[in-house]
C-alpha cells in the first residue's frame, strides 16, 4: 500500500579506513518506529565477515547509538573493524513496544537485510556473526541456535535469505526463560508466559548451532553463571564448539572487572571462527 519498499539501503559515508551506512532502515513496521541499524565496513580488496552487534538493557532499555553498560560500544567497534571485521549495530523492539517473540524477528530481519545487500556492503553473506551483551546476549544465543527454524523467522523486511549466523559471543545472557518468572523476563513474554521455553536458546541447542563463546561472571546475581554454564554443556552434548569463561569475582556487565580483555577475545574468537566461511548464507 506504501509507495516506497519496507527496507531501505542507505547512502555511503567515508571514514578513516572504513565505509559507513548510518539508519539503514531493515524493517517498516505498522504501528511502530522504523527498524534500524548501523554498519561499519573496513577498507578491503574482497568481501570481509560481518558481526552484528545486539545491545542489552533487560527487554527494557537501550539503543544501538549509545552505550547500554559500563564499557564503550564504540571501542567494542573499532577494535572489531580494525581485526577486518565489519560491525553492524542493530535495533530490536522493547518489552514496553512488543512481546516475545518479536525482539528475536527483529533481529533475525536484520541478518537477513545484511545478507541480501551484501554484495553493494562489501561482506560476506557466508561469514555473519553475532555479538551481545545481557539481553543482547539472550537474542545472540537465539540467533546461534535457531538459524533453521523457520517458525521462528518473523515476516518483516527482506524475506528469502537465512537469518542463521555462524559464530556468536554471549556475554552474561540468559539460555533459560522457565527460569526466570518475574521482573524484566516477564514483561518479555507479556501475557504468553508459556513461551518461555521457546525463548531460550538451551532449548534449541542441536548439532547445527554456530560455535560459541560465553564469557559470564561467577558472581552475577542478575543472571546467574549457570545460564552460560548449561548451554555450554548443551553445546558440547550436540558436538558444537562452544568455550565458556567465567570471570572470577565479576558480577553482572563484569562489574568488579575490566572488561577490556573479553573484547579482544571476543573478536579474536569471531575472526578465528568466522575466517573459514560457510557455504550457505
Amino acid at each position: 500500500m506504501y509507495p516506497y519498499p519496507d527496507f531501505e539501503f542507505p547512502e555511503p559515508e567515508r571514514a578513516p579506513g572504513r565505509t559507513r551506512h548510518r539508519d539503514a532502515i531493515v524493517a517498516r513496521l505498522r504501528g511502530f518506529r522504523p527498524l534500524l541499524l548501523d554498519i561499519d565496513v573496513p577498507d578491503a580488496e574482497g568481501p570481509v565477515p560481518v558481526v552484528v552487534w545486539l545491545h542489552g538493557g533487560a527487554w527494557t532499555w537501550g539503543t544501538n547509538k549509545h552505550t547500554a553498560g559500563p564499557f564503550s560500544t564504540a571501542l567494542i567497534r573499532d577494535r572489531t573493524v580494525a581485526a577486518g571485521l565489519a560491525f553492524a549495530s542493530v535495533q530490536y523492539r522493547l518489552s514496553g513496544e512488543a512481546s516475545w517473540p518479536a525482539q528475536l524477528h527483529d533481529v533475525k530481519s536484520a541478518v537477513r537485510w545484511l545478507k541480501h545487500h551484501a554484495a553493494a556492503l562489501g561482506v560476506d553473506p557466508g561469514r555473519v556473526g553475532v555479538w551481545g551483551e545481557s539481553a543482547g546476549g539472550h537474542l545472540a544465543a537465539l540467533l546461534a541456535t535457531t538459524g533453521d527454524r523457520a517458525e521462528l523467522e518473523g515476516e518483516q523486511g527482506v524475506t528469502g535469505p537465512s537469518s542463521r549466523v555462524h559464530a556468536g559471543v554471549v556475554w552474561y545472557g540468559p539460555s533459560d526463560l522457565t527460569t526466570m518468572t518475574d521482573g524484566p523476563a516477564a514483561a518479555l513474554l507479556g501475557d504468553r508466559p508459556d513461551l518461555a521455553r521457546e525463548a531460550g536458546a538451551l532449548h534449541h541447542v542441536d548439532a547445527r548451532s554456530a560455535p560459541l563463546l560465553l564469557v559470564h561472571g561467577a558472581a552475577d546475581t542478575v543472571v546467574p553463571v549457570e545460564h552460560s554454564e548449561r548451554l555450554a554443556a548443551a553445546c558440547a552434548a550436540h558436538g558444537v564448539p562452544a568455550e565458556l569463561v567465567v570471570v572470577p569475582g565479576a558480577g553482572h556487565a563484569f562489574a568488579g572487572t575490566d572488561p577490556e580483555p573479553f573484547i579482544d577475545r571476543g573478536v579474536a574468537f569471531l575472526r578465528r571462527v568466522l575466517r573459514r566461511g560457510e557455504e550457505t548464507p
